[in-house]
């Protein structure tokens, strides 16, 4: 609503103030805090009486925005570190980087306990070097396997236990609309459950380290993966929790990376990401940045290669406010000019014909969004996932509709229109409205619908709405 009808929420604002001015409404108590008064002294959420709301303001002379961290001494990694997905990937490769800093122990985990000939050689030659190595089967979504795994390894005879790191990872995409529970947990699961099993198996232990493997996605959402931001979401806040307790924590959230891990074997992705400005860092790179944040007090920290004004115009999140400090102003101005495909259909004069513009307008976006040299092998009224468009696909296609028609769409349009068909339907009657106005003033509207309100009867609807509310609880 603030975006797409400002006007409706100025006035709506203003008329709210005006009741509370009134003592219509009432103000909810509250207190004013500076930022430099928040710490763990005064905490808002550890007060046990407070006085009302918090309202934290940053007009402060004595705010650091580079205030330096503690730093430990450089990082060596003697001791037993346990892995979970340390058998593959990125999980493996952490294993390998462990050893070159003096590891002397691995446990790495996995859900099969088995690995591909590769690791295996590999395995053998950190064996061969004087490096014990265990590789252990476990779910780590499973609470008393992951207790008696840590029971077993205080048992065992092993160096002490110096870190666990936490990379298991599992991807599942799909458009929330359509994503199961079981599809949702088969991420989630892993990653939350996981973490929770491991920080409350390993309290007993007196670890240096406990690391979680998160994700830039947590910061920034990616379409089709609500389940995956979702779970490292819960990882950034455990960190934090840990913090807050005095255990050791730090939680990266990881952009993507090069040569290891998933990008490895889905060349495609990767090329993706490079457009919408999403560079894979090396592996040496990764490791190098892990190891800074290991020698300082860090707790949440992202580790990223990402071209911000490239990937703003492809991602809705890029307009947000969070960002405005590190996208130039410039980038969310509008263009004046009318783009070429809207000056096209201006120039047909049947609304009918401009219909059948319109469609095969957007028939080659889609085209060329899937690579097809023509559009004959586009069925209109077909979804366009099951043409091979998928969430990363659809981001794309969402940003060539945005460039074509000068418009801002939300991040949900491709999944509520999926087809070409149902496109064309809603940029006729809600995007191109001047273009198809004829045609848009025949259909029938509710009465009672919200969008046919003028703005002066939303701002009265309300009114009313609040003043009922208020008499309700008098």
């Amino acid at each position: 609503l603030i975006q797409y009808r400002p006007q409706v929420v100025g006035e709506i604002l203003k008329r709210t103030m005006s009741l509370v001015s009134s003592q219509e409404l009432e103000v909810l108590p509250f207190r004013v805090l500076p930022l430099t008064e928040i710490d763990s002294q005064n905490n808002p959420e550890k007060d046990e009486n407070p006085p009302g709301a918090t309202v934290i303001h940053l007009d402060d002379s004595g705010i650091l925005l580079s205030e330096p961290v503690d730093q430990r001494a450089a990082f060596r990694a003697e001791g037993t570190w346990l892995i979970t997905g340390g058998l593959s990937g990125f999980g493996f490769a952490t294993a390998q980087w462990l050893v070159s800093h003096g590891a002397e122990s691995l446990v790495l985990i996995s859900r099969r306990g088995t690995c591909d000939k590769e690791t295996t050689h590999a395995i053998d030659s950190m064996r061969e070097s004087g490096v014990l190595v265990t590789m252990e089967k476990a779910d780590v979504t499973q609470a008393a396997q992951i207790n008696q795994l840590f029971e077993k390894l205080r048992n065992s005879g092993l160096p002490p236990l110096k870190g666990v790191i936490h990379s298991a990872n599992v991807y599942a995409d799909a458009p929330i609309v359509e994503m199961e529970e079981s599809t949702f947990r088969s991420v989630v699961d892993p990653k939350m459950t996981g973490a929770w099993n491991l920080h409350q198996a390993s309290l007993a232990d007196p670890i240096d380290y406990f690391i979680l493997y998160s994700s830039i996605s947590s910061l920034v959402g990616n379409p089709g993966q609500t389940n995956y931001c979702a779970g490292n979401a819960f990882l950034d806040v455990l960190a934090s929790y840990r913090h807050e307790r005095d255990l050791p924590a730090l939680a990266v959230n990881w952009g993507a990376l090069a040569e290891i891990g998933y990008l490895a074997s889905n060349q495609e992705v990767d090329a993706h990401l490079n457009r919408i400005g999403i560079t894979a860092i090396q592996p040496d790179q990764a490791f190098s940045a892990l190891a800074h944040l290991l020698e300082h007090t860090e707790t949440n920290m992202a580790v990223a290669d990402v071209d911000l004004a490239t990937w703003a115009s492809f991602h809705e999140t890029g307009k947000s406010p969070r960002f405005s400090e590190l996208i130039a102003p410039e980038l969310d101005s509008q263009n004046n000019h009318i783009p070429l495909l809207i000056e096209a259909l201006r120039d047909i004069p049947q609304i009918e014909q401009r219909h059948g513009e319109l469609r095969t307008q957007i028939l080659s976006l889609a085209a060329e969004v899937l690579g097809l040299s023509d559009t004959q092998s586009i069925d209109p009224t077909r979804g366009l996932t099951d043409m091979g468009m998928d969430s990363l696909l659809m981001m794309e296609m969402r940003k060539k509709l945005q460039e074509s028609y000068g418009c801002t769409l939300q991040s949900t349009t491709m999944f509520k229109y999926p087809s070409v068909t149902k496109l064309v339907e809603y940029f006729r009657a809600e995007i191109l409205v001047d273009l198809f106005q004829n045609e848009v003033e025949t259909e029938e509207s509710e009465p009672n619908d919200l969008d046919q309100l003028s703005e002066d009867e939303l701002v009265e609807l309300l009114a009313g709405e609040l003043k009922e509310l208020k008499n309700n609880h008098a």
